[in-house]
């Protein structure tokens, strides 16, 4: 690089070409067989500068893009240089140790830009030095952080039953893996909406998650109705002697109907073919496209993501519609009940404000009893917080993913909230099933 007296007038750091990337510093994965991008912009990225066809563009900070070179969610001198000339395509060249939120940013500006497709170029896993190929993103979107499905066009959304009438085949599929944490495959799940499949990395952790959404009012009014009239059944059993104590104490434990399934790995399991993420998906979305949903914190490294990208569809499968999610966006706060919002505030029963706490950090200690509610409003109250999208929750889930790094359990999870997936049973937080 030359020395400050040698630069013209208003040059910087990042008006000068940076080193190469090599080909050892792309991420690895084990979906490397896409078609080369045409009618695409050449972009490679280090730690220390963004490029567009050999031009810098701007200068990096250890692979994060500087305050003054972003806004609103786009990087607007990359937004310029991709729009003239157009292309429909964007060739991402990326070194493996860039964060998650400077992809997000790269991937929002082309998308602004009217790019359509992403390809990111990968480094075979066993295969040299210098064997490269594509992993493609097609017809991407960018989705703001929500509970719900984000819009993605190519693709239609499916019935949730879709995941549940084949929950067990990807129960089997994951502990197939040393390190799986694995949804046990429960006969207690919800009924209609639509399957929500998101791809999630934090720490050494990566998730493949199941989720239902998609129920309108009505259909939550008409499900809160059916379980009304279950319970009531279940109750007038009881009473004339139809069922045992034991039988209605194991209903009421049942707890409400599963309406999501978590399957966690430790980021090896992305590296090894053939992988059991590649098993987990392949009962779902191998035979046909499916929308996925990609997300991570900020400062995930990008080959987590690819890797994971490329193990749960490696080469062969169908190619996924990806949604890839914008970390710095926000989570819209629903509209509860005031009594709800009242219950979860202040807590009651044994729901005191202690173990709200120990529910946010993932640590309810050993007894259930801890975590139960007392009245069937708090109940609801919990339902409710189930789709209350704060901080915590996400801080508590990533906390739990990040405990991939550690002894893993192979145990039965009976889960419900974003924030508590440990297995039942296992020592850690009881689930909302549970309550």
């Amino acid at each position: 690089m030359k020395g400050d007296s040698e630069k013209p007038p208003g040059a910087s750091a990042a008006d000068e070409v940076g080193r190469p990337l090599n080909d050892m510093e792309l991420p690895v994965s084990l979906r490397t067989g896409d078609p080369a991008p045409t009618d695409a912009h050449q972009v490679e990225v280090t730690t220390e500068q963004l490029r567009v066809g050999g031009t810098p563009v701007i200068a990096l900070a250890n692979g994060k893009v500087p305050d003054a070179d972003k806004s609103n969610g786009v990087i607007p001198k990359l937004e310029a240089q991709l729009k003239s000339p157009s292309h429909a395509s964007v060739a991402l060249r990326l070194q493996a140790n860039l964060p998650y939120e400077t992809l997000a940013l790269i991937l929002n500006s082309a998308k602004q830009a009217g790019v359509m497709n992403a390809a990111f170029q990968v480094r075979m896993i066993n295969g040299g030095n210098n064997k490269t190929g594509w992993l493609s993103a097609d017809g991407y979107v960018m989705s703001s952080k929500a509970d719900d499905l984000p819009p993605i066009p190519t693709v239609a959304p499916k019935a949730w039953e879709y995941f549940t009438g084949k929950w067990n085949d990807v129960t089997q599929a994951c502990r197939s893996a040393s390190t799986g944490n694995c949804a046990y495959a429960d006969s207690n799940f919800a009924k209609g909406g639509s399957l929500k499949i998101e791809l999630f990395s934090s720490g050494r952790g990566i998730n493949i998650d199941f989720y239902q959404r998609g129920l309108t009012a009505e259909q939550e009014k008409d499900e809160e109705k059916r379980r009304a009239k279950d319970l009531a059944k279940k109750k007038e059993d009881f009473l004339q002697g139809r069922i045992s104590h034991d039988d209605m104490v194991s209903y009421l434990l049942l707890g409400d109907p599963a309406t999501q399934a978590l399957f966690q790995f430790r980021y090896q399991e992305a590296l090894n073919p053939p992988s059991a993420l590649s098993g987990t998906m392949s009962p779902l979305c191998h035979g046909e496209r499916c929308g996925v949903v990609v997300t991570a914190d900020e400062i995930s490294p990008l080959v987590r993501l690819v890797s994971m990208m490329g193990a749960a569809f490696p080469d062969g499968s169908t190619a996924p519609a990806y949604a890839f999610e914008m970390p710095w966006t926000q989570k819209p706060k629903p509209n509860l009940p005031q009594w709800a919002e009242q219950e979860i505030d202040k807590g009651t029963g044994s729901y005191s404000a202690g173990s709200r706490e120990a529910r946010a950090s993932g640590n309810c200690g050993t007894s259930r009893a801890s975590c139960q509610l007392s009245t069937g409003q708090l109940r609801q109250a919990s339902r409710c917080r189930n789709r209350r999208l704060s901080a915590s929750d996400d801080n508590a889930r990533r906390s739990s993913v990040e405990s991939a790094a550690g002894p893993m359990r192979r145990a039965r999870w009976r889960t419900r909230t974003r924030s508590t997936f440990f297995a039942a049973g296992s020592g850690g937080c009881c689930s909302s099933r549970e309550i």
